[in-house]
């Protein structure tokens, strides 16, 4: 009966021992962090875990789970593995039994727990319910405000998925960032280029017609020729064409930081394997400021292997 060898090359990425190298790196970086964060609440009286910000958002979870996360990400970069959906799947259950493993040790660290007037020990889900329903917040005098009872229960879940989505923050970044599949390792990225797509803003009279014409006739100038310019680049960039290439990302001029209070602005970034040299031009269409602030990909070019090596 004849068998067919399997190659090691054909083994799945997602199967391969950096994922388990990975999922170890973030489970220490996870136990570190929440032993931090037991010393702070218990010897200095600080808790981490209970800071909100307007009463809503719990940043303190938030940076926790950070802290937690990062050593996901940082031996997905280190060991270049590829974040994908399913480890960022698993990550969030890993954040959720870190989190519940770690009640549950507090619980037991603290012995036999018992109710004034009452010999019952509290199980764990005894103890769970009446820190959940004795939630309370401090007032600015620094004493206690009154628990909040049920309602205690939202603001504990807010405290899981504060520290389950501030997990996923750096692995996130990653799973986003631009990767080369044929050697394995994140690209590194910067802006080439950043150019004005509209004019100045500008008040114009309800009743001018020919004013609001012409303003609007500038603007499609504007991020006309800023499409032109930024496409002329990333043809030259698929063809393999050095030369026009050079000449294009001259013309643009670099990164013009004098157009941020524009409406709107296109960027081209550029990520590059820093092994096979391959390539990948990204531009963007960047609009408001503060926090209208919105970045939209219009357009992406994957450049030929070694092209960019050959610019050098």
């Amino acid at each position: 009966m004849a068998y067919v060898k399997v190659s090691p090359q054909l083994i799945s990425a997602e199967s391969s021992p950096f994922q388990m190298i990975v999922i170890v790196a973030g489970l220490a970086t996870t136990a570190a962090t929440l032993v931090g964060v037991y010393f702070l609440n218990s010897l200095a009286d600080v808790n981490v875990m209970g800071w909100y910000a307007d009463y809503l958002l719990p940043v303190g979870a938030l940076l926790v789970g950070i802290a937690a996360g990062s050593g996901y990400g940082a031996a997905s970069w280190v060991t270049g593995l590829k974040i994908q959906r399913r480890l960022l799947w698993i990550i969030v259950a890993l954040q959720l039994f870190a989190y519940a493993g770690a009640q549950y040790a507090v619980f037991r660290s603290l012995g036999p727990l018992y109710l004034q007037g009452q010999d019952h020990t509290l199980t764990f889900p005894e103890y769970f319910d009446f820190e959940a329903t004795h939630f309370a917040w401090k007032q600015d005098n620094g004493k206690m405000g009154e628990p909040l009872g049920e309602a205690g229960y939202f603001f504990r879940l807010l405290e899981v998925a504060g520290f389950a989505l501030g997990g996923l923050i750096v692995p996130w970044v990653l799973f986003k960032k631009p990767y080369c599949d044929t050697c394995k390792v994140y690209m590194r990225s910067r802006e080439l280029a950043r150019l004005a797509a509209s004019v100045p803003a500008r008040k114009i009279k309800s009743g001018d017609v020919q004013g609001r014409a012409e303003h609007d006739r500038q603007q499609q100038e504007a991020f006309q020729s800023a499409t032109d310019r930024l496409k002329t680049v990333s043809a030259c960039g698929a063809k393999g064409d050095l030369e026009g290439y050079r000449t294009a990302i001259a013309a643009l001029g670099g990164v013009n930081k004098g157009i941020a209070k524009l409406p709107k602005r296109m960027a081209m970034r550029i990520s590059q394997c820093r092994r096979c040299g391959r390539g990948v031009l990204t531009m963007q269409l960047i609009t408001g400021q503060g926090k209208k602030l919105a970045t939209i990909e219009i357009d992406k070019v994957t450049l030929p292997a070694g092209f960019l090596n050959s610019l050098s």
